[in-house]
């Protein structure tokens, strides 16, 4: 079963995560950058995105989606890349991956 579900063309709801370290409590943000990637589930193409942080104390994080990201159906996996001072410092989620799908619309 799908994490998140959206049709192609929407661009809401944005996908919200917190991001935990290795002992699943939250991860502190506040010197971090996040990015957001995914790709299909049977591709190799890896899109990426910034990711906005909502709350950095907690580790919430959300990605707005743009015109190109919606644009075509499909399943998808996906993850949060955390960044600092340029390297990366941790994936979210550390066991799997996230799985979300674009579903086609009747239009």
């Amino acid at each position: 079963m799908q994490d998140f579900v959206l049709k192609k063309g929407d661009q809401l709801p944005f996908i919200t995560d917190q991001v935990l370290d290795a002992n699943s409590s939250a991860f502190d943000l506040s010197n971090a950058t996040v990015s957001f990637k995914y790709r299909l589930r049977n591709g190799e193409d890896v899109t990426s995105g910034d990711a906005v942080i909502t709350d950095a104390a907690n580790g919430r994080v959300q990605y707005e989606w743009l015109d190109s990201d919606v644009s075509g159906a499909g399943v998808f996996y996906a993850e949060w890349e955390v960044y600092e001072s340029g390297s990366r410092v941790l994936t979210h989620p550390r066991d799997r991956c996230i799985l979300f799908e674009i579903m086609d619309d009747i239009s």
